[in-house]
């Protein structure tokens, strides 16, 4: 409609909406404004690993200072801590392979850095109220429909 509007054509001007797709974050767009450098470092160690079963331990042998330190840090910066934010991650990530591919729930557990599809599902509970399954049921497009 929009590309007949600007050749001039003249269009129905009934009132059309469109309902918003889903925005996704890419790891280009994924920008930190921290200027405390070791913990930007911590939070970009968490997200490179998003796919990798890693514990606050694996974040502490990325950076130089003590766990109480991060902790502080982290709940200072980002209002929780940091075994919350690797959760966060490893939701969002899994959250993503729900909305987009077909996958069994134990490989996006898999793939989302959860040892197995319980961890995910009591993890993504915790995070978004509703189990992998009800979220896919409720996110998933109708197939063959090109949005």
């Amino acid at each position: 409609m929009l590309e007949r509007m600007m050749q001039g054509e003249r269009v129905n001007e009934d009132w059309h909406s469109i309902a918003p797709g889903r925005v996704t974050s890419r790891q280009s767009t994924d920008m930190l404004a921290i200027e405390d450098r070791d913990l930007a470092r911590a939070i970009r160690f968490i997200r490179a690993r998003a796919r990798d079963p890693i514990q606050v331990k694996d974040v502490l042998a990325e950076v130089a200072m003590s766990r109480r330190v991060l902790e502080r840090r982290f709940r200072e910066a980002l209002g929780r801590a940091p075994a919350e934010e690797i959760r966060r991650v490893h939701v969002e990530l899994a959250r993503q392979l729900l909305e987009d591919t077909v996958l069994s729930i134990g490989q996006i557990a898999t793939r989302s850095g959860f040892d197995h599809a319980e961890l995910l599902t009591r993890a993504f509970r915790r995070e978004m109220n509703e189990t992998p399954s009800s979220y896919r049921r409720r996110v998933r497009r109708p197939e063959g429909l090109d949005y």
